[in-house]
């Protein structure tokens, strides 16, 4: 529940404290629908991750903005022109240093390979705007 979780985490402030949270978010489904494979595609992601529901930035925002613990100032932006190729880096390192994950054990590196489906996926749907990154800041 996204709304008692902004409620909590702005409750918690000292008067006057700043709130900042990075969270994966959906585009907003009012004004463009997901299609029948981007259905299938964010299942797929709030299953492999267990996310809740995904909400657009917009949303969450509002949700913030209209807390009565928040002091009414709230910044919210898409972050993706700077976050989307850190998809591509997560495989590429495990790649460029298989020391780490070798180190971590034969279970690890069967996990590694089992992420990399879902981390492409991932991608994918940030790089269609599928999915957005956002970045909040707010202040209780």
């Amino acid at each position: 529940d996204k709304e008692k979780f902004a409620e909590e985490m702005l409750r918690t402030l000292r008067p006057g404290g700043y709130f900042a949270l990075a969270d994966w978010n959906s585009r907003d489904f009012k004004i463009k629908p997901p299609s029948f494979l981007e259905k299938i595609v964010l299942n797929q992601l709030l299953e492999q991750w267990v996310h809740p529901n995904f909400i657009s930035i917009n949303d969450f925002g509002n949700i913030l903005l209209n807390s009565k613990n928040s002091a009414g100032r709230v910044l919210f932006e898409n972050w993706n022109i700077y976050t989307n190729p850190s998809w591509y880096d997560s495989i590429i390192e495990g790649i460029r240093r298989p020391g780490a994950i070798f180190s971590l054990g034969p279970l690890a590196l069967l996990k590694s390979i089992r992420e990399i489906p879902t981390i492409l996926l991932m991608n994918w749907a940030f790089g269609k705007g599928l999915m957005e990154f956002g970045v909040y800041k707010c202040r209780g």
